[in-house]
């Protein structure tokens, strides 16, 4: 699937704020690809690098995350 930059990085941006809201966890978190890319909500805690397609999947309950990605967003 191609993601667009420009576009996309907003949607993704907003996808990471919305999913941090619902759990008190700080964490660094890199999302790889054009439309990925850098989140730290919060101080310290946990860093994770994951393709920006497979973290949007495991959000969406379709596959197991660990650590702070163990949390879903509720939909």
């Amino acid at each position: 699937m191609d993601l667009d930059a420009n576009h996309d990085r907003r949607i993704i941006a907003d996808v990471v704020a919305e999913w941090s809201s619902y759990f008190d966890e700080p964490f660094t978190l890199q999302a790889d690809r054009p439309a990925g890319g850098h989140f730290t909500p919060g101080s310290g805690g946990e860093s994770v690098r994951i393709d920006t397609l497979e973290f949007l999947v495991i959000l969406a309950e379709r596959a197991e995350g660990t650590g702070v990605l163990h949390h879903t967003l509720p939909l």
